[in-house]
């Protein structure tokens, strides 16, 4: 893949902009938090959701002076016929999109995933080795039995995370999520940048091991991982969302 996107004479800051537009479902749109720095943070949001998922956050670190950019990685945050025409290699190539055209106006980049955008933020730190990663809730394993139940209604879901798809995970999706985490695995080793890790430790959607599993196998000499006792996937509407949110302010000062 190749790390230069050919746009000669065109000014990197409306690059960016144009990645705000599309027909996204009310609230679920991206949204770009701008800031004179040559540092930021660029957040992906996790599977079927949108970036309402990090949007709180992203207005947290803005009020610290923070720039970031919550990107909509292609196929979602319309509906589910545009989620089934793509796969891994398409949320993946979306995403390094967003990260070539983020890195332009801000060098200094921070890559921040939620669940699926753990694995892009992680893929992007092997291609790109930015400033610093964060992973929250990213799966090493997927709990399949736990994802089954969430599906058929045995998990309440969080009112907090209604913007997004509802309903069942289309079949196509759920293959090339496990398809995607499987191969994620084989960058771990392959990462050296710092890294900060969030899992619930009552998370039923991905493997409890899968914080220690990141941990273990990155490279990075500066590494971290909280595992927050009780809190489940949701963790960025969670009851540590305050502790999390400082958390990743303070180590997005330690990159910078």
């Amino acid at each position: 893949m190749s790390k230069k996107v050919q746009n000669k004479g065109r000014n990197p800051k409306k690059m960016l902009e144009d990645l705000l537009k599309g027909n996204f479902m009310p609230k679920g749109e991206p949204f770009h938090n701008k800031a004179s720095k040559d540092y930021g943070v660029l957040m992906f949001h996790g599977l079927m959701g949108s970036p309402y998922q990090v949007r709180e956050l992203g207005d947290f670190l803005y009020k610290q002076g923070i720039p970031n950019f919550g990107f909509c990685t292609v196929g979602h945050g319309t509906n589910k016929k545009d989620l089934i025409k793509t796969n891994r290699k398409d949320w993946l190539e979306s995403a390094t999109t967003a990260y070539q055209e983020f890195n332009k106006v801000y060098p200094k980049t921070i890559v921040l995933g939620f669940s699926l955008g753990g694995l892009l933020a992680l893929n992007l730190s092997k291609e790109f080795n930015p400033k610093g990663t964060v992973t929250i809730a990213a799966p090493y394993n997927i709990n399949i039995m736990g994802n089954l139940f969430a599906m058929t209604g045995f998990h309440k879901r969080n009112p907090e995370d209604m913007v997004r798809y509802l309903g069942m995970m289309p079949l196509k999706t759920k293959y090339e999520i496990i398809k995607f985490t499987e191969e994620t695995k084989e960058v771990l080793p392959l990462i050296e940048n710092p890294i900060l890790i969030f899992q619930g430790t009552s998370d039923k959607k991905v493997s409890k091991n899968s914080s220690y599993k990141i941990y273990g196998n990155v490279k990075s000499k500066h590494k971290k991982v909280s595992n927050l006792i009780g809190e489940e996937h949701l963790i960025l509407k969670g009851k540590y969302k305050k502790q999390v949110f400082n958390k990743i302010h303070d180590f997005i000062l330690e990159c910078i």
